[in-house]
């Protein structure tokens, strides 16, 4: 299987759970985390992962296959532009941009540049979803380890 070597922007709450499930995951491998008010976390050290302020260090990667974007919402579009000069594969975390205009500033870069580009959106109100809340509240579906 080939390792799949990720990069984590912002490690807020939900950089650090991105940042658990990755280095949970088989086959996935995380390799820098760069947050501009980062201490240096000595869990993510002793696991080999780089740490940076700087979004610029992840250019000097060898080799990198995916961002996740984790950052407050206003540095989304200008993150989304940085990293597409690196990378084709963006995951960003909900919203994309905080106008109509940047939105659509980031899809005119993402037909350009031919980006994978993916929005992270919260489906708790998605029928499929309250189906399953249902049925997990219910007793009908056993323990549940990982969704």
């Amino acid at each position: 299987m080939n390792r799949v070597d990720l990069a984590i922007v912002g490690l807020g709450r939900i950089g650090r759970i991105h940042a658990e499930n990755i280095l949970s995951m088989q086959g996935a491998n995380l390799k820098m985390i760069v947050d501009p008010i980062l201490d240096i976390d000595e869990g993510f050290k002793t696991r080999g992962i780089q740490q940076s302020k700087n979004i610029a260090d992840l250019f000097s990667l060898q080799k990198i296959d995916g961002v996740i974007i984790c950052s407050p919402s206003n540095y989304h579009v200008e993150q989304i532009k940085e990293l597409s000069k690196a990378t084709k594969n963006i995951f960003c975390e909900k919203p994309l941009g905080l106008s109509i205009k940047e939105i659509m500033e980031v899809k005119s870069l993402v037909d350009s540049k031919n980006l994978n580009l993916h929005i992270g959106f919260n489906r708790r109100f998605d029928p499929d979803f309250s189906s399953l809340k249902s049925s997990i509240v219910s007793g009908k579906i056993g323990d549940i380890h990982m969704i």
